[in-house]
Formats: structure tokens, C-alpha cells, sequence
């Protein structure tokens, strides 16, 4: 039964924090919202904050695909972007996690929700491969793909109808796989 109502409470703030972000929210709200007393979402929780964290813990946890690494590594520059961007897509994608990230950039100090970390590591492993200019620095690297990635398929998915959205996300995403390959391949 405990568990059942902590489920019920972490929906249905879900469902507030995703539509109202963490200041739009209270404690009142998502007790009527999962129907159960006020009380009881401190017997669960220590407060909003606490139950923001691991709302967004739950978004990231539905929403990542875990990277194959030993795919990337075997994977050609092109496949590895490929890879890369269209998870990325697919996840900016899901309006649910793409407010979710938006409404973490308004409280970054709640916890790091979001990172392209796992990126650093296969950067590096093309690198090493000599599948990417060695010349380049790989973190400064990894933030220049993810802003590139991120922030335009954020606005897509924030700003554009559904029926044009998708189409025009898998179009970016091949332009950026494109020019990305352009510019680290290894110069001859």
C-alpha cells in the first residue's frame, strides 16, 4: 500500500512539474492531485524539492536509451553520430522529458538532471581510434554537439505543431550528423 501511494504521488507531480514546473507547483497540489492527503506526501517525501529530484530521476530513468559502447566502438564516424544524434532526437522528442530539462534550466541547483557525459566517452574512443581529429578537445567538443542538438530540438518541441515537428527534427538531425562528420574527420 506504501508503495502504491508513493506512485500515485510521484504521478501525479509528474504530471504538475511537467506541465507547471517546480515554482507552479505545491505540495496541496499534487496531494489533490493523487488524491490522497497532504500529510501523507510528507510521510513519503521530505518536501517539493526532495520530490523533484526524483520526479526527474523517474522522467530521465523512462525516457534514456543506454548507449552501446562496443557498437559505437566498432562503428564508423558516420554510424557513431548517427547513433549519437538520433538518441538524442528521439529523446528531445518526448515532450514530457524536453520540459522537464527546460524546467531544470530554471533550477540548476537541484540537482543535475541531464548531461551528455556519455558523449565525452565515445568522443574520446574516436578519438583514440583516429576516427576524429586529434586535435580537438573533447569536452569543448561534446558542449558544441549537445547545444547544437539540444537547444534547436528543444525549441521544436516546444514551439512546432506535431504533424511538422518530427519531420522536422529527423531533417536536422541529418544535416547535423552531416556537418558534424565534415568537421571532426581526421584532416588528410
Amino acid at each position: 500500500m506504501a508503495k502504491e501511494t508513493k506512485t500515485k504521488i510521484l504521478q501525479a507531480a509528474k504530471k504538475l512539474f511537467v506541465t507547471y514546473g517546480f515554482d507552479g507547483v505545491s505540495m496541496n497540489d499534487i496531494a489533490k492531485e493523487a488524491g490522497i492527503t497532504y500529510a501523507l506526501t510528507y510521510h513519503h517525501f521530505q518536501d517539493k524539492a526532495d520530490l523533484w529530484v526524483q520526479v526527474k530521476e523517474m522522467v530521465y530513468k523512462e525516457n534514456m536509451k543506454v548507449l552501446d559502447y562496443q557498437e559505437l566502438e566498432k562503428a564508423t564516424l558516420k554510424k557513431a553520430l548517427q547513433i549519437l544524434i538520433e538518441s538524442r532526437c528521439k529523446l528531445f522528442s518526448n515532450k514530457e522529458f524536453t520540459n522537464v530539462v527546460c524546467w531544470q534550466f530554471l533550477h540548476p541547483n537541484d540537482g543535475q538532471f541531464f548531461t551528455f557525459r556519455s558523449w565525452n566517452q565515445v568522443l574520446q574512443t574516436l578519438q583514440d581510434q583516429g576516427k576524429i581529429r586529434s586535435d580537438l578537445d573533447i569536452e569543448a567538443t561534446v558542449i558544441w554537439m549537445a547545444s547544437s542538438v539540444s537547444y534547436a530540438l528543444m525549441l521544436y518541441g516546444v514551439i512546432e505543431k506535431e504533424k511538422t515537428r518530427d519531420s522536422k527534427i529527423k531533417a536536422y538531425c541529418k544535416m547535423l550528423i552531416k556537418e558534424f562528420e565534415e568537421i571532426l574527420r581526421p584532416i588528410e
